[in-house]
């Protein structure tokens, strides 16, 4: 078979190269080379001068085709027409920084980036857009995380490319132009883009969509798609008679189906009572009581705490304010003190991922880090993305002070620590630092952590970070096992020191 850039024109092989090398190591890595630009002359295309904007006007030139190997077909210089402008003009320092930023290995400072650029209305630079999808073809949840940051070039650039699912989708997907298997990442962003359209069209056409497009789009993105979805879900889900009533019922009911869920709640609320402050399950037996779930029986006999636990989570927290009077956070004490607690607290952690409520995850959360004894069904973490960071950080700041003893690494306070949604404040980072001065051990543990690295240096805050660094230096700060991470952790902080120097609004170059 004949290799798809064998028997190219001279200078070819050295644009491609170029184009390789831009995308992997930065626009300004290499200058153009002279035999790219005769290319350009020969096909009678103007490209800018700088490096930056000419790696840009070729990406729009030239079409990646996916052939065993790249594939290079210049489409023309009419593609140019209707090319927007830069929208401002960027200082060296921002781009540099910027750009620098989306380089560092998994990206830890690119919520911050965005969130200063969100802050001041500015998209990113036009010089960053190889980085950017770069990185959304690597980790395609990174596109909500750039959110409304893309510059207005990319959609234009997006209609060039033809090897990539759409940035930005404009209507249903083309067999002929996106690959089934990037089904999943063109609906999740058609949705987010146009919810009324991409709905009707998945409501009328989702028997079109491949089962294993459907099913890895649910797994992939079923947290972060809008609520418009559910009856969707209904559609999908099997019926009640077939066997299979927990998808239905739990898509039924996040629908806010009121019937339903007050069908749900009177036939489970009997099986809880409230003695002596405390919640107790009665469950009857296998038998009539629960043919109503529709759960089958396993051949080792049916399974009530399993079928109680399926039960709850089809409901919405409120659902305990209804039974017994209380507040959140007077029922989750009294939820975690139950004799049945090894039943009751996994059963209200699906509840809260199904139906996830700020003051309710709290309260969970603030339990939960005093009883790190009972076994959860998935992480702590999960929770925390629907917390407001500041009251997150609030509760683990007022814990480690509690109990500092309790700051082990894989414990749930250890967990909600280093959440990726928790941005530790000035007191927090405190906290912190004073419980690795009071139990040294725990940081040789912690040095060798690399989420807690990042977690601490990209998610700490950034004004207490430096006040340390220049009164004491870090060595004095941390415990000797960490203090070796000192000049690693100054580095970010310069890092992001910079950052937030370049963003700042009195600190721009024009425009």
């Amino acid at each position: 078979m004949t290799h798809p850039t064998q028997g190219l024109p001279p200078g070819w092989h050295e644009l491609i190269s170029w184009l390789e090398e831009a995308t992997l190591w930065g626009t300004t890595a290499k200058p153009m080379p002279e035999s790219v630009k005769q290319i350009a002359r020969q096909l009678e295309v103007t490209l800018a001068e700088d490096p930056a904007e000419a790696y840009l006007e070729w990406m729009a030139l030239t079409h990646p085709l996916e052939l065993g190997a790249r594939e290079f077909i210049v489409s023309g210089q009419q593609e140019m027409i209707g090319r927007p402008p830069p929208e401002r003009q960027w200082s060296p320092q921002q781009v540099h920084i910027l750009s620098h930023i989306l380089t560092i290995p998994d990206t830890p400072g690119l919520k911050e980036a965005a969130w200063l650029l969100h802050r001041n209305a500015w998209h990113w630079p036009e010089a960053c857009i190889p980085a950017l999808l770069d990185l959304v073809d690597q980790q395609p949840a990174l596109w909500s995380v750039i959110g409304d940051g893309w510059p207005p070039l990319t959609q234009w650039l997006d209609h060039q490319l033809g090897n990539k699912p759409s940035l930005f989708p404009k209507g249903p997907p083309d067999p002929r132009k996106v690959a089934i298997r990037d089904w999943p990442v063109y609906l999740y962003r058609w949705l987010h883009l146009a919810p009324e359209p991409a709905l009707h069209w998945l409501l009328e056409h989702h028997q079109e969509v491949p089962e294993e497009t459907w099913e890895t789009w649910l797994e992939l993105y079923g947290a972060a798609l809008p609520v418009a979805l559910l009856p969707l879900l209904i559609a999908r889900t099997p019926s009640p008679d077939s066997g299979r009533i927990m998808p239905w019922l739990r898509a039924r009911t996040r629908t806010g189906d009121t019937a339903l869920i007050q069908e749900v709640m009177n036939r489970i609320q009997p099986m809880i009572r409230l003695q002596k402050n405390s919640l107790e399950l009665i469950l009857p037996p296998g038998g009539p009581d629960w043919w109503w779930t529709g759960m089958p029986e396993p051949p080792t006999g049916f399974r009530r705490k399993s079928a109680f636990t399926q039960m709850i989570s089809c409901l919405p927290p409120d659902c305990w304010t209804s039974w017994f009077s209380g507040s959140p956070d007077e029922l989750m004490g009294q939820i975690f003190s139950s004799p049945d607690a090894s039943t009751l607290v996994p059963a209200v952690y699906l509840q809260l991922t199904n139906f996830p409520d700020p003051e309710w995850c709290l309260s969970f959360l603030q339990h939960r880090l005093a009883s790190p004894e009972v076994e959860l069904p998935g992480s702590e973490v999960t929770l925390t993305r629907y917390i407001p960071s500041t009251d997150l950080a609030s509760l683990v700041d007022a814990h480690i002070r509690a109990s500092r003893y309790q700051l082990i690494p894989g414990s749930p306070v250890w967990h909600v620590l280093l959440s990726p949604h928790l941005f530790w404040t000035e007191p927090l980072l405190e906290a912190v630092i004073h419980a690795f001065q009071q139990r040294p051990a725990l940081a040789y543990e912690a040095a060798v952590d690399e989420a807690f690295f990042n977690a601490l240096a990209w998610r700490g805050s950034l004004g207490g970070l430096l006040r340390r660094s220049l009164r004491d230096g870090f060595r004095q700060v941390f415990p000797a096992p960490f203090s070796r991470l000192a000049p690693h952790i100054l580095e970010v902080v310069e890092c992001r020191k910079a950052l937030h120097l370049a963003l700042t609004r009195h600190d721009i170059a024009s425009g």
